[in-house]
């Protein structure tokens, strides 16, 4: 076996090692994805047999969107995956195919030597007079002749069940894509139907009277409770340490990050909600951006807060001491942990349409715009 070749070899197999342990990886993320997805459509059949409130319907059909988005973009991961390790295996089918090729040469040659020799060596010693010696390392040569001859022989089997196996490797490999990509068109498809059935309900919202009271009533309570929550963390908080004006928050008031890049639609104070259009009392404001763009925390802090929240979806609440949080919400997905320390800048999540975005002194809401840079 030739050095160089083992190395190439050696090489792309170690690489496509590393790309089938990160496949498995995201496809145990995958697993656990399709079984959350699966307990929201459960919830999302039960309640269309039950008389819920309105908001409790629109917030379980958003979190199935968020859910089914996450798995689609865990698939079109998966997806690139796969196909890189589809290309990997035909580059080692190729490096295989051309060590049999050279190992099929090398042992044409070794027979040919081999055959020459066995057949000539007695006709060079009894017509030339070759000595003994002389005799004797030719004996040698085919003795040496011998063993590489087997031991190519040897390679050239391993090398075929190894090029098997790769082709059967391929084989699978392609099965594999062309069923993600299936699922993935699938759940596109489930997507677009359950974005279909929250129109419906938003547009029952907002066009009958008696909908409309009963979303202000439930908007209300989410409201509330969210209120409950705030206050339970300010029990919790020590007493100021810090002289008034020194927390980065008052030092950098008017001039503050924005959570997100995107237009305000809805600001704070009494405001038509953007989605609901209900008139309620924003408590923030709400930032309308691409969906998938990346939320940051505006200040260090650390997150006592991230999971779904009745009224406000996926949410993430940092705590920045001295009795200030920052509320992210209406995100597609979260990417911080309670208990996780942040850094200005630091990702929480990803929007969905909107981020909703309060600034909470003390446990009251405050005006985020005047607490922004401009």
């Amino acid at each position: 076996m030739r050095p160089k070749g083992f190395l190439l070899l050696l090489l792309l197999s170690l690489s496509l090692a590393q790309e089938v342990d990160e496949f498995e990886k995201q496809k145990k993320e995958l697993e656990a994805t399709k079984k959350k997805l699966a307990e929201v459509e459960a919830k999302v059949k039960a309640l269309e047999k039950e008389e819920k409130g309105v908001l409790k319907r629109i917030e379980v059909i958003d979190e199935k969107i968020s859910v089914t988005r996450k798995y689609i973009q865990q698939l079109v991961n998966l997806i690139a995956l796969k196909e890189k390790e589809i290309e990997g295996v035909k580059k080692e089918i190729v490096a295989t195919q051309k060590k049999i090729t050279r190992t099929k040469e090398d042992l044409s040659n070794l027979l040919f030597v081999f055959y020459k020799i066995n057949r000539f060596l007695p006709l060079e010693f009894y017509l030339e007079g070759k000595t003994l010696p002389a005799v004797y390392r030719k004996v040698l040569n085919l003795k040496y002749l011998g063993r590489e001859s087997k031991r190519n022989i040897e390679t050239f089997s391993q090398l075929k069940k190894e090029l098997e196996a790769k082709e059967k490797q391929l084989r699978t490999a392609y099965q594999e894509l062309a069923k993600m990509r299936e699922e993935k068109s699938t759940e596109e498809k489930s997507l677009k139907e359950t974005k279909e059935l929250e129109k419906k309900v938003l547009f029952r919202v907002r066009t009958e009277k008696e909908n409309q009271a009963k979303m202000e009533k439930d908007l209300r309570a989410a409201k509330e409770q969210l209120e409950k929550l705030i206050a339970e963390l300010e029990k919790r908080r020590q007493a100021r340490r810090l002289a008034p004006g020194t927390h980065y928050f008052e030092i950098m008031k008017g001039n503050l990050p924005w959570p997100c890049k995107g237009k305000v639609v809805s600001e704070f104070g009494s405001q038509f909600h953007p989605k609901y259009k209900t008139r309620t009392k924003n408590t923030g404001i709400d930032i309308a951006c691409p969906a998938g763009t990346l939320v940051k925390a505006i200040g260090k802090g650390r997150v006592v807060y991230a999971d779904r929240f009745m009224g406000y979806g996926n949410m993430v609440i940092v705590d920045h001491r001295e009795g200030y949080y920052t509320i992210y919400s209406d995100l597609s997905e979260i990417i911080a942990t309670v208990g996780q320390e942040v850094e200005k800048g630091d990702v929480l999540g990803r929007t969905g349409e909107n981020l909703h975005f309060e600034i909470r002194k003390e446990g009251k809401p405050v005006n985020p715009l005047e607490w922004l840079g401009r």
